[in-house]
């Protein structure tokens, strides 16, 4: 079998296949799909994940993490991969928010904080970049128990838009803009997109909800 049995294809007509062999693609769909703060992230961004088991129960959450490319639901989670991977790429070639590092190394962000990498022609990754950081983030904040009360209070109020914007999109930006521009090796050139993002203070939440009505998305459940 080749090592690269699921391709995607760009919005240019590129195809490109998804990196590794089976053992390896699994564990990465498990780390960057599967673990919590991911897979609420992803959900939110692409509510048809819900129709795949993984994503509709902790029960097969928990089989897949077990079983991995073993695990009955493999081909349904490879594939759900390849469309999430496919609508990221077309959108941050609408928005421009994708920069070529060299002749086949390219980084890509979509509308919803999705960062796909594509390096010697091949997709080496895909993440929601600091996710399953925010949660740290928070609690190692210097508030008083009022702060943090007033906070937890308007967050319960929060949209759905309003939580994905401060909880996933905003910090993915955050984070690409910690990532180094420099001395990088290899294909990990994540940093790259700070040519061509916004600043995180200039983009606000009416700009990022008007610019993903625009790419023809709803408001995101809460």
């Amino acid at each position: 079998m080749s090592p690269f049995p699921f391709r995607v294809k760009a919005a240019d007509g590129a195809e490109y296949p998804l990196h590794g062999e089976l053992r390896a693609m699994a564990d990465h769909m498990a780390r960057h799909m599967l673990e919590p703060a991911a897979r609420t992230a992803l959900i939110a961004a692409h509510p048809w994940l819900r129709d795949i088991d993984v994503f509709a129960t902790d029960a097969a959450t928990e089989r897949f993490l077990s079983h991995h490319a073993q695990d009955p639901s493999f081909d349904a989670l490879a594939l759900a991969y390849v469309r999430v991977v496919e609508t990221a790429l077309a959108e941050a070639a609408t928005l421009g928010w994708c920069v070529e590092v060299d002749r086949r190394t390219s980084v890509h962000l979509d509308s919803a904080g999705v960062l796909v990498l594509i390096g010697g022609g091949v997709v080496r990754t895909m993440f929601v970049p600091g996710v399953d950081h925010v949660h740290v983030d928070i609690a190692l904040r210097h508030e008083s128990r009022n702060e943090r009360s007033a906070r937890e209070a308007r967050e319960r109020r929060w949209s759905g838009d309003e939580r994905y914007f401060y909880r996933v999109f905003r910090p993915a930006l955050r984070t690409i803009r910690r990532f180094p521009t420099s001395g990088v090796r290899g294909d990990a050139q994540y940093g790259a997109l700070k040519r061509v993002l916004p600043a995180v203070a200039d983009i606000g939440i009416e700009a990022w909800q008007a610019m993903r009505v625009s790419l023809g998305h709803g408001p995101m459940v809460k």
